[in-house]
This record gives C-alpha cells, structure tokens and sequence, in this order.
C-alpha cells in the first residue's frame, strides 16, 4: 500500500475500499485569499497518478499537483486563473479532515486550507 492510500485511509478521504482510477469527490475550504476574513469552501476531484496527486477544483479552473512526501504529507503547487498559484501542503489527519496550508508565489504567509471526501 503506497503512503498516499495511507494517507487517504487514515483521514476517512476515502469510501471503504481503495483509491480507483476514477477521481474521487474532495471538498476543499480556505482561509484568506478569496475567503476574506472568514473560509470559503469549493468541490474539488482528486485523482492519483503514481505518487502524483491532482485536484481540480470548482474555482477558476483551479488545479493543485502534489507529491506523495517520505512521512506520507502531500506537498506540491496550486495554480487558477487569474493567480501566479503558490504552494501547499496537507498533513497526515487525525480524522475526517486532512489539515494543510497553502500560500501565494512569492509570499511566505501559510494561510490554513482543509480537504475533505464530499458527502
């Protein structure tokens, strides 16, 4: 079992059973940036290729592509419309929802970002 089927297991990401090849239904909810001072939350679909994982995600054509890290985070860059992108990075979670941040290009202010499986 690769570190991402862990990482996806542990945090409930995921139905019971394993990741297929279709993508999987995600929730994605932000501070800052678009959310103001509050959290704006959007529908995403996850997909795995290899230890590359892929959100698209329902707000400007976004796209976030990450790398399976060595203690099972997600680590990689976001780009949408209209945005020079930046970074972000989920941690492994305790449950239901995996934990992140994510940044602007040139910005080193982690802002908190969520990801959960759509009900």
């Amino acid at each position: 079992m690769t570190k991402f089927r862990i990482f996806i297991l542990a945090g409930a990401l995921l139905a019971a059973g394993s990741l297929s090849a279709r993508p999987q239904c995600v929730e994605l909810g932000w501070t800052g940036g678009a959310a103001g001072s509050g959290a704006k939350w959007v529908k995403g679909k996850l997909s795995e290729r290899g230890s590359t994982i892929i959100i698209r995600y329902d707000w400007k054509n976004g796209v976030m592509t990450g790398q399976v890290q060595p203690d099972g985070t997600v680590k990689g860059t976001w780009i949408q419309d209209g945005s020079q992108g930046g970074a972000f990075q989920f941690e492994v979670p305790e449950e239901g929802e995996a934990m992140g941040w994510w940044t602007s290009a040139g910005s080193t202010k982690k802002n908190d970002m969520a990801i959960r499986v759509c009900e």
